[in-house]
Formats: C-alpha cells, structure tokens, sequence
C-alpha cells in the first residue's frame, strides 16, 4: 500500500535483469506502468515474463496503461534473445579475425552472451566503454 493506492508488481522481459511492471489500484481504477519491455518467451536467464498475472490485471479493468517497447510500431516481433546469442556464436565461428560488437551497456544479458561466444571459441575479449558526464 502507498496511502490508499494498492500496488502490485509483475514480472515482465528486457535486456536488463529484473524488469518489472507495476499495477497500481487507485479509487478511480487501475493504472499499470510497464516500463520498456518486450515479450520474450525463451528469456537467456530463464525469468519468464507473467503474462497470466497480467491478463488477470486486465480482465479487472486498466484505467490507464503507460508502456513502452522499442519498435512497438513495427509489424511482426523481436527475437528472443536466446536466438540473438546463438546468432553471436555464430558469427565468432565463422570469423577469421577480430570481430567488433556494438550495444548498450544495460544488456547484460547480451553482454554475457559475447563473453560466452568469445571463451568457447577461445577468442581474446576487450571491453571498451565510456560513461556520460554528470
């Protein structure tokens, strides 16, 4: 409880560890908050998003729902991230010199999947990064 607004949490996917969505129950209906997330139904680190928890929320009713997913306006889905590694190891397969990677440093999970690639294809591994000033 905040006050007199019930909160309740649900598990959602993204690139970052954790995610979750928040429903909150207020006097004048439910507003659910979902943060960026995508669905993902083979997740790398195995925390499934609870979509039955979310369709209970629903059949109760959504005042209002704040959300937000990268490309939601494309046709079609993303790929599970489980497939975005596989693809990774590929690639440090099939190449014969350095490989350069690029992506967000919050993608821990895609993070883990190229130090995996590079150790079980005994590649030498270099992380270059930079923060953004204060």
């Amino acid at each position: 409880m905040l006050g007199s607004v019930k909160l309740s949490f649900f598990r959602t996917n993204h690139s970052i560890p954790d995610c979750l969505g928040i429903a909150f129950e207020t006097s004048l209906g439910t507003v659910v908050h979902t943060g960026d997330f995508k669905f993902d139904l083979t997740p790398v680190n195995e925390q499934y998003a609870d979509i039955h928890k979310m369709a209970e929320i629903g059949k109760r009713g959504v005042l209002a729902l704040l959300s937000e997913s990268t490309n939601a306006e494309r046709p079609g889905f993303t790929p599970s991230e489980r497939l975005v590694g596989e693809h990774i190891e590929e690639a440090f397969q099939k190449a014969d010199s350095k490989i350069f990677l690029s992506t967000f440093a919050s993608n821990s999970h895609r993070l883990q999947q190229v130090i995996d690639a590079a150790k079980k294809t005994n590649r030498k591994l270099m992380l270059l990064g930079r923060s953004a000033p204060a």
